[in-house]
């Protein structure tokens, strides 16, 4: 019986079972570490591919710090469609991801003749201003879709001359093979026989494990991915497709969207906007910071990403303010991007303002639990007032514990997660149920209002948009 061909995609040279070996298996050659990569040549025969691959896929992150709750994590959804020419720096990549709260961004970017941009088609987090395309994303992108593929792994095993075979161990029902790569890697290959099939990779040096599931004619159409022995992503093929080129179509900006309403990225800037209150944008690029002087003291609202963030907007502040002291910080809730940079601030025993269960979230937070004994904490609940800021604890479904900060003198909101409009003020496509909870909430407190600063993108928010909101 002629089995149909199995792998019909690959970067540069395609891998697809020979029948051949299928009419032969009644002769069937016992796989040992002397014939293991001529058995393999035999399994695989080479031919040269079709330009473009066509793959549709979902992937599923396990990321605690990004869930309602931390102690129950959440299964984050990126559905992606990459259409990329593997021979030549040109694809298009569409990603859709939906977060706790039903918030749903969405990014679409392309690269052609060295030229690219990022858009977004729900207007959620760009508008409709766009980004100029890194030329280093192809790569990005490329290197992705390769790894669950696992024919792809099967062709660098066959074709680099510079991979070293360490080790070969027979299995119950396959084999295993050891190898030291280009890069210095050891990886262990492991395959099931009868057919052969790539069924794992193992990269001992990097702590990376993947998992490759559910066989069909063509390729391994799940895939788990771990990362020092913990499940980060779970991938699932939908589809997968060769052709000979892009569709025009995919690598120019739709209508709607002008190649001159393009986000360039800008140092820290500083602004003040009321009464011993300060702004400064552009940290991240895109994240908004506010902060309070108050008799020669300093609370800070936010502490994004990372220590370097917030070592810049510290020596900022310091510079404006020689004299003063930074002896708050504040965050509206413990997910990893917004709690991120709060180490800088403990090693100076700056004060954390958040609620209990956020404090808790933070001190078990990976990144910081060797350092937690050094966290300080001034703890808040729903309408508590600290200099003049009244903090808001409305229910939500994006975060288990949420808040926001309204500024009493100023009528001013500095709010975390709870609305997602671009700086643009244009009104998106999609609307969370977490920022139309946030509207009802705010109608229904009556707070006087002039002003709401977002922690992401859009550092005045046009109010009108709100009316919108229902």
């Amino acid at each position: 019986m002629i089995k149909i061909k199995r792998y019909s995609l690959v970067f540069r040279l395609l891998l697809f079972k020979s029948s051949l070996l299928f009419i032969t298996s009644c002769s069937k050659v016992v796989i040992n570490k002397e014939n293991f990569i001529q058995e393999l040549k035999k399994e695989y025969n080479l031919f040269e591919p079709n330009n473009v691959i066509d793959i549709n896929y979902t992937r599923v992150n396990y990321n605690a710090y990004q869930s309602y709750n931390y102690k129950n994590p959440d299964s984050l959804f990126i559905k992606s469609h990459v259409i990329i020419n593997v021979n030549d720096s040109v694809y298009f990549a569409s990603r859709i991801a939906k977060f706790p709260g039903v918030h749903k961004f969405s990014q679409q970017e392309f690269q052609k003749n060295n030229i690219g941009f990022i858009y977004d088609s729900l207007g959620v987090v760009l508008g409709k201003r766009v980004l100029r395309q890194n030329k280093a994303s192809y790569n990005q992108v490329k290197n992705e879709v390769y790894s669950i593929l696992n024919f792809y792994y099967i062709q660098d095993l066959v074709t680099d001359k510079s991979v070293e075979v360490l080790g070969f161990k027979s299995t119950y029902n396959g084999f295993s093979v050891s190898i030291k790569n280009k890069i210095n890697d050891t990886l262990i290959y492991s395959f099931i026989e009868n057919p052969i099939e790539l069924v794992s990779v193992e990269n001992e040096t990097s702590k990376e494990l993947w998992n490759f599931l559910d066989f069909n004619k063509n390729y391994a159409s799940k895939i788990q991915y771990f990362k020092n022995g913990q499940l980060k992503y779970d991938y699932k093929i939908n589809s997968l497709y060769t052709k000979d080129k892009i569709a025009d179509s995919y690598l120019s900006l739709p209508q709607g969207y002008e190649d001159t309403n393009i986000i360039e990225n800008k140092e820290l800037e500083l602004t003040k906007i009321g009464e011993n209150i300060y702004l400064i944008t552009n940290v991240a690029n895109d994240r908004n910071i506010v902060y309070q002087l108050n008799r020669n003291k300093i609370t800070v609202f936010g502490a994004p990403i990372s220590d370097k963030f917030s070592e810049e907007v510290f020596n900022l502040i310091k510079k404006k303010h020689l004299n003063a002291e930074i002896n708050k910080v504040y965050i509206t809730h413990p997910h990893s991007d917004h709690i991120g940079g709060l180490k800088f601030y403990a090693n100076k025993g700056v004060k954390i303002i958040t609620d209990k269960y956020s404090a808790d979230a933070i001190k078990n937070y990976p990144k910081f639990i060797e350092h937690a004994h050094s966290f300080q904490f001034d703890y808040i609940k729903d309408e508590s007032v600290i200099d003049d800021v009244k903090y808001y604890f409305p229910k939500n479904n994006h975060s288990k514990s949420q808040s926001f900060a309204y500024f009493i003198n100023e009528n001013l909101i500095y709010q975390g997660d709870f609305i997602q409009i671009p700086a643009d003020n244009s009104i998106p496509k999609h609307v969370s149920e977490t920022t139309i909870s946030f509207v009802d909430f705010v109608r229904s407190k009556n707070l006087q209002i002039d002003r709401i600063i977002c922690h992401h993108r859009n550092n005045n928010l046009d109010l009108d948009i709100l009316n919108t909101i229902k």
